[in-house]
């Protein structure tokens, strides 16, 4: 064997190798942390339905906006959200249901090591307004609003390719309400896209 072309060549090989690996995990980290952005803005849309009876059904759309702390795996998230559902028949009465809901998430951020997938869980809380609009000729019922409390947790993803500025994400959330003669829970499915800098 020749000793001079085994150490020489060959490990030079060996080397070159190990930086071109070397240089793709730079290149896929680089853009991991571009895409860790700090602040986005998205619109969603979605379903919320009656943990128990699910033929309860609220169709949802919503703006949501996120801000995480520098250097850190941890933000805020705030969300909009506007709710109804249409010809609930009760007492000789067609109501439809508005539902305009606030919310604010402390989440806790975790990003796939050399991909554009980040996963993040919250939990936060809010208020709701709901609003009742009776329809019927023998209708008696007069429209109504309240407002009540809300507490949720919620679990999520964003995909972002690398370079680009949009995304896509998807959340499945669990509320309770804490309305006047009762507690009801919620369970949301939502997805939509969002810009993030």
């Amino acid at each position: 064997m020749d000793l001079e072309v085994f150490t020489g060549s060959g490990l030079k090989e060996k080397g070159g190798m190990k930086m071109k690996k070397l240089l793709a995990a730079g290149i896929m980290l680089a853009f991991t942390s571009l895409n860790a952005q700090m602040l986005s803005f998205g619109l969603r849309g979605g379903m919320q339905v009656h943990s128990k009876h699910t033929d309860c059904k609220f169709t949802d759309i919503g703006l949501i906006g996120s801000l995480k702390l520098p250097l850190l795996d941890f933000g805020v998230q705030g969300s909009v959200d506007y709710q109804w559902r249409k010809n609930e028949h009760i007492l000789g009465c067609d109501i439809d249901t508005k539902v305009f809901v606030l919310d604010l998430t402390f989440v806790s951020i975790m990003q796939v090591p050399m991909s554009p997938v980040s996963f993040y869980v919250g939990i936060g809380g809010g208020m709701q307004s709901w609003t009742s609009e009776p329809r019927g000729i023998e209708c008696t019922l007069e429209t109504s609003t309240d407002q009540y409390a809300d507490i949720h947790g919620l679990i999520g993803t964003k995909i972002k390719p690398p370079l680009s500025p949009v995304g896509v994400m998807a959340e499945l959330k669990y509320s309770k309400v804490f309305a006047e003669d009762s507690n009801p829970d919620y369970i949301g499915i939502t997805g939509g896209f969002f810009v993030g800098f």
